[in-house]
């Protein structure tokens, strides 16, 4: 039926979160949870990361929590070097004090800025080695209103004695004698793989009614914001080590979602990073593409980061760096072709007996995932693909030596894109996950892989 009025979807966004904020005002709660008898947020979300991973695997998440009222400053997460971990998860991981009084450092912190009695813990993979390492203090327990153990440690008890939602990966083997955490509510993830379990829909409601009294979620989708007006904000941390790299300038651009070339030569944001790494852009556009370009003040480092429209304000995002000198080493460099580097927060599946061919990633029409990536439970199946052309050929391959075959979560894949300087095309990205019923899109400029990086990340939906 035609509609008789017209009414923009900002308008429509508008009346549509004015009801849910009325509803979630109304809604109830219980004492100890994340919402009070008034329906107030009073209990502030961390989350504490695995191995090689960092804040931005809540992202996801984090924008699923603000859609349905928590208030963005209640949702982060804690970030240390994983590298200085030793151990593994059949005998057990060291823990260094440091990491242990830094997650302290930051419980303390984030409830003096929110006021807050108590925080809500959630630990990922190596991530729960940590959690449960501090919960195993009495004085960090009781800091400690719920705790969330994803796909990570098992334990005979709930850690610390704090109530604990212990939630597992069907396809990982992380539970397969099925011992979980006893006292526990231990919930296992159908057709769910490792780090997808700390990003997915059906993890985001178990974890929203465990911290809500059993309430679900009145949305799991992410929705835009009540303003067209967004913030974008995050960090620049090192891969793996999770250290601020010195010496960098952001820029942020506005580029055609065509194209991936900027719409205008001076920078929407601009600043020098410091220490901590932070950076807040204030004055984003809800719906727009966004260029992230890293530059070095001292030498020639150029590097171009690119994700899908930001449909409203992002507090969790990471710009993962590498130095050149390393990037040299993993993928090889030329004039002729493209580099890139492929970012999503959840498995890229290829080829498997029982889900064959789950995702597609198509780039410049070609396909580089099914058919060509390990499908789940063979070893090396990825969150992040090193894209480069090592055989000067147009098939997709995948690599199984050298240096970028022993990274965690990473393939490379040997692929052909053509390169110019300046640019003179467009790669085109383009993902259908598994089960996701989505088409993600990203086109971004042909940078020579001798002087610029690209990055591409996409959320998990």
């Amino acid at each position: 039926m035609r509609r008789k009025y017209k009414c923009s979807s900002f308008v429509i966004t508008m009346v549509f979160m004015s009801i849910l904020s009325f509803l979630i005002g109304c809604s109830g709660g219980g004492g100890g949870g994340g919402n009070t008898s008034t329906g107030a947020i009073t209990t502030p979300v961390i989350f504490v990361h695995g191995y090689a991973g960092a804040a931005d695997q809540f992202e996801t998440q984090a924008m699923r929590f603000a859609t349905n009222g928590y208030p963005a400053s209640y949702i982060s997460g804690y970030e240390y070097d994983t590298t200085l971990i030793s151990g593994n998860p059949t005998a057990g991981f060291v823990i260094p004090a440091q990491i242990i009084s830094g997650l302290d450092a930051y419980i303390n912190a984030v409830l003096q800025q929110t006021g807050a009695n108590q925080v809500d813990l959630l630990g990922h993979s190596m991530g729960t080695a940590v959690c449960q390492t501090y919960l195993a203090d009495p004085t960090h327990a009781a800091k400690v209103a719920h705790y969330v153990n994803i796909d990570g440690q098992q334990s005979a008890t709930p850690p610390g004695g704090v109530p604990t939602l212990a939630l597992w990966a069907a396809l990982s083997g992380s539970n397969a004698s099925g011992t979980g955490i006893g006292g526990a509510t231990n919930i296992t993830l159908a057709a769910t793989t490792h780090v997808q379990a700390a990003t997915c829909v059906e993890s985001f409601v178990a974890i929203y009614k465990f911290f809500n009294n059993d309430k679900a979620p009145f949305i799991t989708d992410i929705l835009p914001g009540s303003s067209n007006n967004i913030e974008l904000a995050g960090r620049i941390l090192t891969f793996m080590t999770n250290a601020v790299p010195a010496n960098l300038k952001l820029d942020i651009y506005e580029v055609n979602k065509n194209t991936g070339v900027r719409i205008k030569s001076t920078p929407d944001y601009s600043t020098l990073i410091n220490a901590d790494g932070n950076f807040t852009f204030p004055h984003a556009t809800a719906g727009s593409n966004y260029e992230f370009y890293l530059t070095s003040t001292v030498d020639a480092t150029s590097a171009h980061y690119y994700y899908e429209p930001f449909i409203r304000s992002d507090y969790l995002i990471r710009l993962k760096y590498l130095a050149p000198s390393i990037l040299a080493l993993l993928m090889p460099e030329s004039v002729n072709y493209s580099n890139l580097v492929f970012i999503r927060d959840k498995e890229l599946l290829g080829v498997n007996t029982m889900y064959p061919n789950e995702d597609s990633l198509k780039i410049n029409g070609t396909e580089l995932c099914a058919g060509v990536l390990p499908g789940v439970g063979l070893v090396g199946t990825p969150i992040a693909l090193f894209i480069f052309d090592g055989s000067e050929g147009v098939s997709p391959e995948l690599i199984t030596s050298g240096p970028v075959a022993s990274l965690p979560f990473i393939a490379g894949l040997d692929f052909f894109m053509a390169a110019a300087n300046p640019p003179d095309s467009t790669i085109s990205i383009v993902l259908n996950g598994r089960f996701s019923g989505k088409t993600q899109m990203v086109n971004v400029p042909n940078w020579q892989s001798t002087t610029d990086t690209i990055t591409v990340q996409m959320w998990d939906y």
